[in-house]
């Protein structure tokens, strides 16, 4: 008769990061040890800086809303005067 394979027993193909001050395994929310209490900030998410393309990208945009909210107020104000 042959073994039966339970999914549940495959180990974890990520290993999880461990809490610095207790070293369990940390759960879903890596800023937060559910084990000894301890706030871990941000250790767990890391956040990648903006390309240059992208800032210039954003700073584009942004330029361009203000400039149609420039255009808008002023047509307004001309319309009334």
């Amino acid at each position: 008769m042959s073994e039966r394979f339970v999914p549940s027993e495959l180990p974890d193909p990520k290993p999880r990061p461990k809490c610095p001050y207790c070293n369990k395994e940390l759960g879903d929310d890596p800023s937060f040890c559910s084990n000894c209490g301890k706030y871990l900030g941000n250790k767990g998410k890391q956040y990648k800086p903006l390309s240059d393309g992208r800032k210039k990208t954003i700073r584009l945009i942004v330029g361009a809303v203000l400039l149609v909210i420039f255009f808008v107020v002023f047509f307004f104000v001309n319309r009334r005067g």
